[in-house]
């Protein structure tokens, strides 16, 4: 059995796997050989479109400013972009491939304008994945073993994977700077 890349009259490239299948006479010699050709074009070109597009995604999904998180139903966080990665104060996926449950201990959010910590049904992300569209929820995020403050704008809905899981699909973008320029302005 082989793959076999032909270019036909026509110019075009093709893809032929060839299969030979011996046939033996009774005493083990070699009698015939019957050949199957398939054409795999199609199947290969769909292969190859499929692995190019996905390359084209990454490229995208690694290289976008806002970040991006991606949590299963049952609360794991399957994926982070570099951006959710450096916003979080993350430098690898290692860190936070867990669940959402297990990061109560890590930040404290608040609402802007109250001093109180968010209830864990507040969080966005568990709000997503109840079922909640999230559009530019803002609120503070404090990491204490890091020592920082930021202010975070998060959105986020269910989606559809190809294969039909339900996952939730979270965008975060920091609008600390935004946020101190608008205060600066409303003082003055």
């Amino acid at each position: 059995e082989n793959l076999n890349q032909l270019r036909v009259p026509d110019g075009r490239e093709r893809y032929v796997r060839d299969v030979f299948v011996p046939e033996f006479a009774d005493d083990g010699t070699v009698q015939s050989v019957m050949a199957i050709s398939v054409d795999l074009t199609e199947l290969i070109e769909a292969q190859q479109a499929k692995h190019k597009s996905e390359e084209q995604l990454a490229a995208v999904m690694k290289n976008l400013t806002e970040g991006i998180i991606i949590v299963d139903r049952e609360g794991r966080f399957i994926y982070w972009n570099p951006a959710a990665l450096a916003f979080h104060g993350y430098t690898g996926m290692d860190e936070c491939l867990r669940k959402v449950t297990e990061f109560g201990d890590t930040f404290e959010a608040r609402p802007l304008c109250e001093d109180r910590l968010l209830r864990y049904e507040e969080w966005p992300i568990i709000r997503v994945l109840s079922g909640e569209v999230v559009h530019d929820f803002q609120h503070r995020m404090r990491r204490p073993d890091q020592g920082w403050e930021k202010v975070a704008s998060y959105s986020g809905s269910l989606i559809h994977s190809t294969d039909g899981e339900k996952l939730a699909f979270i965008s975060v973008t920091d609008i600390t700077e935004r946020k101190s320029a608008e205060d600066a302005l409303w003082e003055s």
